[in-house]
């Protein structure tokens, strides 16, 4: 195997050490990547600092035949719980209410009911000749958030063309328009910054999402090592997976396999997935 450099790691704290001290322990590697090193987080932070957490358990009994490996530092690995925690910590305090908050939940709560009760009014419009089925069936066509801001919209427009011939007639108000294509805007802003790949660049290094990104790289790197390690040492027994899982959860497989719309961040720059993955969570750059 080749060795991936690495910074200086210190040795694995104790296995009840808090996230705090985790976070402490290795903030000068952490607060040293640079904003091009950055990796996309594209994937549920608590669960892969679960998978984390269990790998580093796992990983035990093999420390010992690692240590063995040519050209292979062992100890960001044997750090591997430390690195866990520390992502962790980071990950608490850039979503601590007030700090950045999503919007996007909140938006998707209000524009579904709405798109919902402004669709059937449309199909009313359809029925009584005001305008095309198809029209409406190309607004009700498609899923995930940004079809439903396309769609918001799309109704939006459609009600305010008609707003003169069927204000009297049809139980939509002018507030509810109004409200469609204003949240259509909120909702594809929201999108956006979700699924901006990195943090803005102008964002100071001591921004607590900045941070975050910080600490996911660091771990990522870390568990990439694990995985190649022990897709390595369990060649033949073919356990690896079980042993390192991968960092995608079973749900988000199964949510990607039937074809439906990924709530994350479009796909990054990837290189080859990471042993034992079918697919490249985050871009694999040398540490």
């Amino acid at each position: 195997m080749h060795r991936t450099p690495h910074k200086k790691t210190k040795l694995p704290l104790a296995t009840n050490a808090a996230p705090e001290e985790a976070f402490a322990a290795l903030r000068t590697e952490i607060e040293t990547i640079s904003i091009d090193e950055l990796l996309t987080i594209n994937l549920d932070v608590p669960y892969a600092v679960r998978c984390g957490l269990v790998a580093a358990r796992n990983l035990e009994p093999l420390v010992p035949t690692m240590r063995k490996l040519p050209s292979f530092d062992p100890r960001p690995v044997e750090a591997l719980r430390s690195y866990a925690l520390a992502l962790l910590y980071a990950h608490d305090r850039a979503i601590e209410p007030g700090l950045d908050v999503d919007s996007l939940p909140a938006l998707v709560a209000e524009a579904t009911p709405l798109r919902t009760v402004m669709l059937r009014l449309a199909d009313l419009l359809a029925h009584l000749g005001f305008i095309t089925a198809e029209r409406v069936e190309a607004i009700r066509s498609g899923h995930g958030y940004a079809n439903l801001a396309d769609g918001l919209l799309a109704l939006g427009r459609m009600f305010d063309e008609l707003w003169h011939r069927i204000h009297d007639n049809v139980l939509v108000t002018r507030s509810m328009i109004d409200r469609a294509v204003t949240l259509a805007v909120a909702l594809q802003d929201a999108l956006a910054e979700r699924e901006r790949a990195k943090p803005n660049p102008l964002m100071t290094p001591t921004h607590r999402r900045y941070v975050r990104a910080q600490a996911f790289t660091a771990f990522v790197r870390v568990y990439a090592q694990a995985q190649r390690a022990v897709a390595f040492l369990r060649f033949d027994e073919g356990d690896a997976t079980d042993i390192v899982p991968s960092l995608y959860s079973s749900r988000r497989r199964h949510h990607e396999s039937s074809g439906a719309e990924a709530e994350a961040s479009p796909e990054p720059k990837t290189a080859a997935p990471l042993a034992g993955d079918t697919e490249a969570p985050v871009e694999m750059r040398a540490a």
